[in-house]
């Protein structure tokens, strides 16, 4: 199955072609050049062109982060715990926004995984 998309790296700084989709790209026809600032952004093939991800779209992809509703009142040993997940949750949001935006009940256990890592924002009940 082909690639959806092809990442800028390092290597691609500064170069004159772009290797992606199995052929060679003039990088001035399809972004004009590529910066360090264009590290990690990811490049398209869209209708037989190149469409390079924009400065939003990189913040929003890197910034996003996934949440997990566990609720530990139910757990039985041999059943899982997990009640939901949402995905690409805004970097901003504090816990309290996240739970009445989501509307979910203080009775869950929420855990964040971001570039941090996993960890515990809101430890419902137990019992």
């Amino acid at each position: 199955m082909a690639r959806e998309y092809e990442t800028i790296t390092a290597r691609n700084v500064g170069r004159v072609f772009f290797q992606a989709f199995g052929r060679k790209w003039r990088v001035a026809d399809f972004m004009g050049r590529i910066t360090v600032r264009d590290i990690g952004k990811r490049v398209f093939l869209v209708n037989g062109a190149l469409r390079v991800e924009t400065d939003d779209e990189l913040r929003a992809r890197r910034d996003a982060r996934k949440i997990e509703l566990i609720d530990e009142r139910t757990y039985i040993p041999g059943t899982p715990r997990l009640v939901g997940t949402h995905e690409r949750v805004p970097y901003g949001w504090t816990t309290r926004e996240i739970m009445k935006r989501y509307g979910i009940p203080e009775h869950l256990t929420v855990i964040l995984t971001d570039d941090d890592g996993r960890r515990v924002i809101w430890q419902g009940e137990k019992e």
